[in-house]
């Protein structure tokens, strides 16, 4: 196996000071209140085109296993520890915690950080939370803005994948009497692992001679983004033994849910459309996916259920993987800056409850 990792000798540049985000300015501004809009034309027109009854689909979760649901969502939020127990391990193999002046979170606080990140995404467009989830750690643990993103960049390519492999295996199994579908999901499956190959390759092949071809002033950033990202491919077995574990828990969770409504169907029909609607949600064009996840939810399982059940089954999944996120997030959100996590770079007084060496 081919290791894609930076220069040993490689001297990390230090980078400018990144500028405070500010969630409730990016969240009342116009183009995240237009995606929201958008997001509803998009739910609008599903719903009247595929006529669904939205009366008959509440009815249905109204009688949904209780016990079930709980047992969803419980799977679904023990996801996130894996997530960031993975982001840990990214986090030691780019070396910040072997540097002084880099003092990383706990897992603990690198789940707040995480469970932050996500509730950014279901709020602003354009997978912004990534950024936040960056600038949190800057901000935590004095850790380089790019360095880390980088890691997140190395995390959504690990993620990308895992997917990929499950969704065309599941494919395969699901539409074996339909060649054209089952070629299609596995020429984009194909595609998408063309473009993390070939992107990986690039990186590592410029090395640090991008500033041949940048602008000076991003020379710092992507010199930082490089070694972040090719620096955290070490360890690929665990990474990804951990990324499936954690997809397979997203497909559970689904699973579940479709039971708690009686709807049962099979587990590749459930991993198939808990993966297609992860994809959907990196789509940079509403916020978490909203409108496009329910519809292509929806659209899939009517394949397969009824047009109410495969309603039902979304609306009820929503609850869990954005409305919970967007709940929960806003109380740690609110909690977390009533208490001055965040602040100024040097504030540790309130930052030491969270945070101890890696």
């Amino acid at each position: 196996m081919i290791k894609l990792e930076a220069e040993p000798s490689e001297v990390v540049p230090v980078e400018q000071e990144v500028e405070q985000p500010s969630l409730e300015r990016k969240f009342f501004n116009l183009r995240t209140l237009l995606s929201f809009a958008f997001a509803a034309v998009i739910l609008y027109l599903f719903i009247e085109r595929a006529d669904l009854n939205l009366g008959v689909a509440w009815s249905r979760i109204r009688e949904a296993n209780i016990t079930l649901f709980v047992l969803a969502f419980v799977v679904y939020y023990c996801t996130f520890p894996l997530r960031t127990v993975r982001w840990r391990a990214l986090l030691i193999n780019v070396g910040f915690h072997a540097e002084p002046s880099v003092r990383v979170p706990s897992l603990r606080g690198l789940g707040e950080i995480l469970m932050l990140s996500w509730f950014a995404n279901c709020i602003v467009p354009a997978k912004l939370g990534d950024g936040y989830r960056a600038y949190l750690l800057k901000r935590a643990a004095g850790a380089g803005f790019s360095r880390t993103l980088g890691t997140i960049l190395a995390e959504r390519m690990i993620d990308i994948v895992v997917m990929v492999i499950l969704l065309v295996v599941s494919a395969f199994y699901l539409f074996r009497g339909h060649s054209d579908m089952a070629n299609g999901v596995v020429q984009a499956g194909v595609l998408l692992l063309a473009v993390v190959i070939v992107g990986l390759l690039t990186m590592r092949t410029l090395g640090n001679r991008a500033h041949l071809v940048l602008p000076r002033r991003f020379h710092t950033i992507y010199e930082q983004l490089h070694h972040g990202t090719l620096r955290s491919f070490q360890q690929i077995p665990a990474l990804v033994l951990l990324t499936l574990v954690i997809w397979l828990g997203e497909a559970a969770r689904l699973y579940f849910v479709t039971h708690a409504l009686n709807v049962p169907v099979s587990f590749l029909l459930v991993l198939f459309v808990s993966l297609v609607n992860s994809l959907l949600t990196a789509l940079p064009v509403t916020p978490g996916g909203l409108g496009l996840v329910e519809a292509g939810m929806t659209g899939i399982l009517m394949t397969a259920v009824s047009k109410d059940d495969a309603m039902s089954v979304a609306i009820l999944d929503r609850m869990i993987t954005y409305w919970s996120i967007v709940a929960l997030g806003l109380v740690l959100y609110l909690w977390r800056k009533r208490r001055g996590d965040g602040g100024e770079k040097g504030k540790r007084g309130k930052e030491e409850e969270l945070s101890m060496p890696l």
